[in-house]
């Protein structure tokens, strides 16, 4: 751009030195002519301004994007990692404790008696040392309790 403008410039010069019009007439051109060129410049700079907004909104949009893939993507391992260890811990036998430290909101609604309070109640509750836990803190009764091992084991 500097190269094109100072190459701008010499012209003009050599045409003025040149030129078959008089004096007045020649710097009257030249007038005009660098009102055309600044108002060249002007619309050069204006929308190079305007350039690095829009990378930066393109930058936003795939920052976002990519935030929501990474977002599912780590939800999506989170429920088979839960699911894994349900799997697990009911083949081992110790399903029920497991179910109620990892086990989804959804999953505790699937459950006969859990509803979305108690389901709240039993994520804020977590982590569950033993099965007994749950109870004895007052966060479910045992009726309840009893139906989550049964799901445990069902699972």
């Amino acid at each position: 751009m500097k190269s094109f403008v100072v190459g701008l410039g010499a012209g003009f010069a050599i045409g003025a030195l040149v030129a078959p019009l008089s004096g007045s007439d020649t710097r009257q051109k030249l007038v005009t002519d660098i009102g055309k060129l600044g108002g060249l410049t002007r619309e050069q700079v204006d929308r190079l301004r305007g350039e690095p907004k829009k990378v930066l909104r393109r930058a936003k949009q795939r920052a976002n994007s990519l935030a929501e893939q990474v977002t599912d993507a780590a939800a999506d391992a989170m429920e088979q990692v839960r699911e894994a260890a349900q799997s697990l811990a009911s083949k081992a036998g110790v399903g029920p404790l497991v179910l109620l430290n990892t086990a989804s909101r959804d999953k505790l609604l699937s459950i006969y008696g859990i509803g979305p309070v108690l389901a709240d109640k039993i994520i804020a509750g977590r982590p569950y040392a033993a099965v007994r836990d749950i109870v004895t803190r007052g966060i479910i009764p045992e009726s309840i309790l009893n139906e989550v091992s049964r799901s445990a084991k069902s699972a």
